[in-house]
């Protein structure tokens, strides 16, 4: 077992046509909400992206479903900034890492995809010097042939302000504020809602209703030591106002943003958002056929102590 998520257990296995090592995440149908569930199958099979965590297939096994998935070895970005931070990272080397997000997001908005949980646990890091970026665990995501996004889902270090505050909001704007706290993230070590004296308050709730108080208000200190240019991105970023946020395409147009880039490098972005083709992956017949299987199955199989496990991240990362 490597990991787990809201739904259930990761473990990592071998594919034995090829031996190639896959990681499957085991979700239960009758656990949670099937129509989550459904969802997060169904758009992140639409999304074949270097950046992005490969869905590959369904396993229906007695009373699970296997999501079988591309297997990245090197950890999360959490861990990464933990190891490599002092306390956060250079920002020559977070400005790699959230180009690659970026462009990661730009492709999957394009899919007409949004995420909504964008975050550094659900960024996965390959062993490539430098290494590369794959965005993964679409729980939460949400297409463009649904309506619009109303649900207040996500991680509360993470979520925009207008999420707390409307009825209906731009899941688009809502994934670029998530960008924002997670490049702050990786430069301070931290996150940018949080507060060091957030500890002394009594319980979680109290905690959790301090750090969205001061998302509502946009309330946060930009680190020390950034260049201007640094910073700009991220005031671009954390604003309140959905409708003066960046979008994607601003963010790449960004003087920051676009340093050290290549003509190819964006030659290769408008490629891969040009081969997307909505309506690719698998279909929600097959989604649903795998999970009648498994709903037939039996109740003998290996159970997960871990399945509906929740973690909120609300303290600094040495915590």
């Amino acid at each position: 077992k490597i990991g787990h998520g809201g739904y259930g257990g990761v473990w990592l296995a071998h594919r034995l046509a090829d031996e190639e090592a896959v990681a499957i995440k085991f979700v239960d149908p009758e656990y949670g909400e099937r129509v989550r569930l459904q969802r997060e199958i169904l758009n992140h099979s639409r999304l074949m992206h270097p950046n992005i965590v490969r869905l590959f297939e369904l396993l229906p096994v007695q009373r699970y479903v296997g999501l079988v998935m591309e297997y990245v070895p090197e950890g999360d970005l959490f861990e990464y900034v933990i190891q490599n931070g002092r306390p956060g990272l250079s920002e020559a080397s977070a400005l790699g890492i959230f180009q690659q997000i970026i462009r990661a997001v730009d492709y999957m908005h394009h899919q007409g995809v949004v995420s909504r949980d964008i975050k550094l646990e659900n960024c996965l890091l390959t062993r490539d010097d430098p290494p590369r970026v794959k965005l993964c665990d679409f729980g939460f995501s949400k297409s463009d042939a649904e309506s619009m996004p109303n649900s207040r889902v996500g991680t509360p270090q993470y979520i925009p302000p207008e999420l707390l505050q409307q009825p209906t909001y731009d899941g688009k704007k809502a994934d670029v504020w998530c960008c924002g706290v997670l490049l702050y993230s990786m430069l301070a070590g931290s996150f940018p809602f949080y507060r060091s004296d957030d500890s002394v308050l009594r319980g979680e709730m109290e905690r959790r209703n301090a750090v969205l108080h001061r998302i509502v208000r946009c309330e946060y200190t930009l680190p020390r030591g950034l260049s201007p240019e640094c910073c700009n991105l991220i005031a671009n970023l954390l604003v309140r106002d959905p409708q003066r946020r960046l979008s994607v395409a601003d963010i790449q147009r960004h003087a920051y943003f676009v340093r050290g880039l290549s003509r190819e490098w964006f030659a290769e972005s408008a490629s891969l958002r040009a081969a997307a083709t909505p309506g690719e992956g698998l279909s929600k017949g097959q989604v649903e056929d795998a999970f009648r299987i498994a709903s037939g199955g039996g109740n003998d199989g290996a159970q997960d102590d871990d399945i509906g496990a929740e973690h909120d991240e609300l303290d600094t990362f040495d915590d």
